[in-house]
C-alpha cells in the first residue's frame, strides 16, 4: 500500500492492517499486519488464500482511523 497526502507526500508513521475476510466463514479470516518498508510504502505476507476475499485495509495514527477501504478480490 502506498499511501500519500493530497500533494503526493508520503504518509509515515502510521499504523496498518489488511484483512481478507472469508465471504462467508469468518473462520477463514486472515488478519496482515502491515509494516512500513519506506516513507509511505506498508507491505505484510499472508500464507497460501486462493480464491475470493473482501480485503479491508485501514490507515490509522494515534488510534484514529485515517483511511479504510473495502475491495473484492480474487487470489489465485
Amino acid at each position: 500500500i502506498v499511501a500519500t497526502d493530497e500533494s503526493g507526500q508520503p504518509l509515515t508513521g502510521l499504523a496498518a492492517t489488511a484483512l481478507l475476510a472469508h465471504p462467508t466463514d469468518r473462520r477463514s479470516d486472515h488478519e496482515v499486519m502491515l509494516t512500513e518498508r519506506t516513507a509511505g510504502r506498508y507491505q505484510g505476507r499472508t500464507g497460501k488464500v486462493a480464491g475470493q476475499w473482501t480485503l479491508v485495509t485501514e490507515l490509522s495514527r494515534n488510534h484514529l482511523r485515517m483511511f479504510r477501504s473495502r475491495n473484492r478480490v480474487f487470489l489465485r
